[in-house]
């Protein structure tokens, strides 16, 4: 059934089909769970349970109209909400566009839904526009924020929402995927699954970036200082480029506290940390998610850049 796909996923699953049973689907959710585990894709799947034109047992068919439509993203009482432009955010204006379909009554739905994807990223300005929505959300309606991040939403907010709770992927959920899925070699899967915190995204992305250049290009960018001399780049770009090595330097660290514990492969063709604490290994890492998140908001990359490189140097250099 069209449910089972999702692994790991087994309590969030249970609690939507309870609302689907009793046929009570609240009219705004907030999805919350580490990235890369199922949320955006079980929303998509609640919407198409609701509008399915063939549901059997509260599961979509996948084949119908309605499902299609969904599943391509082009359903027109289907609206999808990312963060866009330069500041990757979410702004007011992307909020008062979904008040002009929110007062719509449907055109082929039971239920309009409105995902909001990565909704952490709602500016100031788009949360309070938000919250007048939730205030009084029309019944033909469901909102579904979707984040990794609940605890940046005010409580005005989280109180006006059903809160589903995502878990990580186990490690072996983690490998039949990448297995069945991704056609991934057993060996790669078990050494990539240790280091992604049971995110399918992040596994990808560590496939996507190791490359025996990438230990290579995250020492220079640590060690020479050529970032805070650049005055050419503008500001957005350098801070996606400070979150990408950060997010690199995690994963380094990360590879050198499972050797410290026994457990896993090489992936990195990184030197060896010269802690071989792993409370410490763990603190750096914990610092380093810190500033990852930071990044988020308007702290300086400059600043993020050179507290980073000092972590590096710490593990690093000898």
């Amino acid at each position: 059934m069209a449910w089972d796909k999702f692994l790991g996923q087994e309590w969030a699953i249970s609690m939507l089909k309870s609302y689907l049973k009793r046929d009570r689907v609240p009219s705004a959710f907030i999805f919350s769970g580490p990235d890369g585990v199922g949320k955006f894709s079980i929303a998509k799947e609640l919407a198409k349970a609701v509008n399915c034109n063939q549901v059997q047992d509260f599961s979509a068919c996948d084949n119908c109209r309605n499902c299609i439509q969904i599943d391509k993203e082009i359903h027109p009482d289907v609206f999808i909400l990312r963060p866009q432009g330069k500041a990757e955010e979410i702004t007011i204006d992307d909020i008062r566009e979904l008040e002009k379909h929110l007062i719509l009554t449907p055109q082929e739905a039971k239920k309009k839904f409105f995902i909001v994807d990565s909704a952490h990223r709602m500016n100031e300005s788009a949360t309070n526009a938000f919250l007048k929505s939730l205030e009084e959300p029309p019944l033909d309606s469901v909102i579904i924020l979707v984040t990794s991040q609940p605890q940046t939403f005010p409580e005005t907010i989280i109180s006006r929402c059903q809160m589903i709770k995502f878990a990580p992927l186990t490690k072996q959920n983690l490998i039949a995927l990448l297995e069945d899925r991704y056609h991934w070699d057993r060996k790669t899967a078990e050494i990539v699954s240790g280091l992604s915190q049971g995110s399918m995204e992040m596994a990808l992305k560590i496939k996507e970036l190791i490359s025996d250049e990438v230990w290579m290009k995250l020492q220079e960018f640590f060690s020479n200082y050529q970032f805070l001399e650049d005055r050419t780049t503008p500001g957005h770009e350098r801070r996606r480029i400070v979150r990408e090595k950060i997010e690199l330097l995690i994963l380094a660290i990360r590879e050198n506290l499972l050797s410290v514990v026994g457990g896993g492969g090489k992936v990195f063709k990184n030197e060896s940390s010269t802690i071989r604490n792993k409370n410490v290994l763990v603190e750096k890492i914990e610092q380093l998610e810190y500033l990852y998140s930071a990044l988020d908001s308007n702290v300086s990359p400059e600043l993020v850049y050179r507290i980073a490189g000092k972590i590096w140097r710490e593990v690093y250099q000898r």
